[in-house]
């Protein structure tokens, strides 16, 4: 079975949303959205770290949220 995970990420224009819901996300994509002074990137890839975490969460491998690696494929 296929499921999809979607979110309006406008949600997070709400600053004391966008905030707490920083916490829940890996230190790695929290320096990734630090970095970004556009608020629209922010806010997806907010949105992009919630969406994994909950996937990760519905599949049973939350314990390796943080094991997850960014970069090229070489």
């Amino acid at each position: 079975m296929i499921e999809l995970l979607y979110m309006n990420v406008t949600i997070f224009e709400n600053a004391e949303l966008f905030n707490k819901c920083m916490t829940l996300i890996s230190s790695d994509r929290k320096e990734k959205i630090k970095k970004l002074t556009n608020p629209a990137p922010a806010r997806l890839s907010l949105g992009a770290g919630i969406l994994l975490r909950l996937a990760m969460e519905k599949c049973g491998c939350a314990d390796h949220l943080n094991n997850i690696k960014y970069g090229k494929i070489s």
